[in-house]
């Protein structure tokens, strides 16, 4: 999608603080809130797009 978006446009790596201004969430429903909690002040003044998918982790609820 970076590339697609091209200019100043980047991917994050697992593990990271996002950098960019913008930052898509995409993630299990139940590991929203964690990562949040961890990378709050880094998500500080962002602009957040949650993609995050409403599934438990073994898909069946």
């Amino acid at each position: 999608m970076a590339k697609a978006l091209g200019g100043g446009a980047t991917t994050g790596e697992w593990g990271t603080a996002p950098a960019g201004d913008i930052v898509i969430v995409a993630l299990l429903y139940d590991s929203v809130v964690p990562v949040v909690a961890q990378y709050g002040d880094a998500l500080a003044g962002k602009v957040i797009v949650d993609i995050s998918n409403p599934f438990n982790s073994t898909f069946d609820g």
